[in-house]
């Protein structure tokens, strides 16, 4: 129950996580517990990261759910989930959630990017951000063959090694690396358990409008 001059986190019937509590001890007086009592969608999303990571993902959906039921717009701002104040930055941890759930692992000066899709790894689609510029990656899997394709939609995106996630059991026996024009660029691959890493021989710098296409089998 919520004072009358108090924000509302979440309301009867809304379902939330909590910051903390005590389930085998009441709080001692030096707690505090205020802010452990709290809902905050930044911690919301962290703990959903979390569980993506130790692969709860329907766990993690179901909280992350819960987020943007809470904060439909017919009930409260979107663009505002409130935290201690108005319009808290702890919020845009959500931002985590596109990287734990396409598995993105970038490194702008060495020219690396990598990807292991947590969900829908057969058939994914997602939005991606570099140091230069930004695009959507696209992966499928058929048979024993999976394909990438990382389109970039503004600036540049530099290349020189890329890493994707195989299913389970999954060898491969040759990989393909080029850009959607055609043009084959010279690689080396290691497959280490699911994870493959692609070395180019020379880095490629990927305009906007261009596409970097890849193909494991």
């Amino acid at each position: 129950i919520y004072p009358s001059h108090s924000r509302v986190l979440a309301d009867s019937g809304e379902s939330a996580l909590v910051n903390g509590a005590w389930p085998k001890a009441k709080p001692r007086s030096f707690e505090n517990t205020h802010d452990k009592e709290n809902i905050w969608t930044g911690l919301e999303y962290q703990a959903a990261c979390d569980m993506i990571n130790e692969g709860q993902l329907q766990e993690a959906l179901i909280v992350l759910n819960a987020i943007d039921e809470r904060y439909d717009a017919r009930k409260r701002n979107p663009w505002n989930e409130i935290e201690g104040a108005e319009h808290y930055s702890r919020a845009m941890h959500s931002w985590n959630v596109l990287l734990a759930l396409s598995g993105c692992t970038y490194d702008g000066p060495a020219g690396r990017i990598g990807f292991a899709p947590k969900i829908t790894p057969e058939n994914f689609k997602s939005f991606f951000s570099g140091a230069e510029g930004w695009g959507s990656y696209e992966q499928s899997r058929a048979g024993k063959s999976q394909t990438a394709a990382l389109h970039v939609a503004y600036g540049t995106l530099r290349v020189g090694t890329l890493a994707f996630d195989l299913p389970d059991g999954a060898n491969i026996g040759e990989t393909r690396v080029a850009l959607a024009d055609g043009t084959g660029l010279k690689s080396v691959y290691e497959q280490r358990g699911s994870r493959v890493v692609i070395e180019l021989n020379e880095p490629v710098t990927v305009h906007a409008g261009q596409t970097l296409q890849v193909e494991m089998r």
